[in-house]
């Protein structure tokens, strides 16, 4: 026969053996140290008074007994353990155990609290205005480009006002392409179905370089904060010199050098893209204009054959609706890496004698300047 009772800490029923009536165990649950009752004594004897240490301390009336397995214990927790000491608990000790337990149980949210708390700063922060006042300042690389790269936008029929007048225009580029060159660039305009192309290309004294500004988080958080008005800023001057365009070409009192003032308030504004519009490029005292925005991803600059090293400022204006820029960065030009096959014995070309010209059945060797033009590049015209 087993004697069965309840732990009065942690309430769990308790198995053990008749020897072990009357003496001290541990809770195979919470560990705390108890006095097997006796029931044979109970059932002869009055009940003792509670020692005087034990009367803060109500004792938890124990739930009836939960069925276990012969093997002894609750819940595979093990046959209760017989001790034959006779100290009594501390109550101090189950008191120290149940604050450990406490302090475990708010460490367990406190730190998620904590991590959560960290990412809502720096995604309040950065969304906040604070973010967007970041210094623009610091250090890029531009690439130059390859010889006879061009780029192109297309203005919409909408920009040139008057409906009839506009497909007017649009017919006469459509035939007549405008095309105003000088040394630094060529712009052409040519019309088409649903608005006018510009296309630019470097001139034969510059070269394109591309300023790449997607790791630099400064520019992409000014850029994404005042995308809307740096684009209508843009708008507005494009819309104005597109009515301007118009008549002017449409009235054929202009030459092609009168309208060469479109080249940048007009051809460059539509391919600038807002933030573009708001800078140049400065090579010691001389600024030169973007040419061409690749959404906020890079930006396009035309200098001179030669430029090893240049700065990104903001642009001079005197628009009210304009918004100058407080920026300067220094760009410094990389040149990519040339990768030319190594020759071998049996591949090696015979280098021909510097008094006799290689040849082929008497034919002259082609020279660069002889090399005929793309015919996929847009066609010069005007006069």
């Amino acid at each position: 026969m087993a004697i069965e009772f309840s732990c009065p800490y942690c309430t769990v029923a308790v198995r053990v053996p008749d020897s072990a009536a009357g003496k001290m165990g541990r809770c195979p649950k919470c560990s705390t140290r108890l006095l097997v009752p006796n029931p044979t004594r109970q059932s002869t004897e009055a009940p003792s008074p509670i020692p005087p240490a034990a009367e803060s301390v109500a004792e938890p009336e124990p739930s009836p007994p939960e069925p276990t397995p012969e093997s002894g214990g609750v819940d595979g927790l093990g046959q209760f353990p017989v001790m034959n000491a006779a100290r009594p608990v501390p109550i101090a000790s189950v008191a120290s155990r149940v604050r450990r337990r406490q302090r475990k149980n708010r460490l367990v949210w406190i730190v998620p609290v904590v991590a959560l708390l960290a990412f809502a700063s720096v995604v309040i922060w950065w969304t906040s205005p604070f973010a967007a006042r970041l210094p623009l300042r610091g250090e890029l690389t531009a690439t130059p480009l390859p010889s006879g790269e061009l780029f192109s936008t297309e203005i919409p029929a909408s920009r040139f006002g008057e409906e009839e007048a506009t497909k007017t225009l649009l017919d006469k580029l459509t035939a007549e392409p405008l095309s105003l060159r000088s040394g630094l660039m060529r712009v052409e305009f040519r019309g088409g179905p649903k608005g006018m192309t510009v296309f630019v290309e470097a001139g034969t004294a510059a070269r394109l370089f591309r300023v790449d500004l997607s790791r630099e988080v400064a520019i992409q958080r000014y850029v994404e904060t005042h995308r809307a008005k740096l684009e209508q800023a843009r708008a507005r001057v494009e819309t104005a010199a597109a009515n301007d365009f118009r008549e002017a070409v449409l009235n054929g009192d202009e030459t092609t050098r009168d309208l060469s003032r479109f080249r940048d308030r007009l051809g460059l504004t539509a391919l600038q893209g807002g933030f573009g519009h708001h800078v140049m490029a400065a090579v010691d005292s001389t600024l030169f204009p973007c040419v061409y925005q690749d959404t906020e991803r890079s930006l396009v600059f035309v200098l001179p054959v030669g430029t090893t090293q240049f700065r990104i400022v903001g642009l001079p204006t005197n628009d009210p609706g304009s918004m100058a820029i407080d920026i300067e960065y220094d760009v410094t030009v990389v040149e990519p890496e040339a990768t030319t096959p190594q020759a071998t014995e049996e591949t090696a070309p015979k280098t021909p004698s510097p008094t006799e010209p290689e040849s082929k059945d008497g034919e002259v060797p082609a020279t660069p300047d002889a090399a005929p033009a793309n015919p996929s590049e847009p066609s010069p015209t005007g006069t």
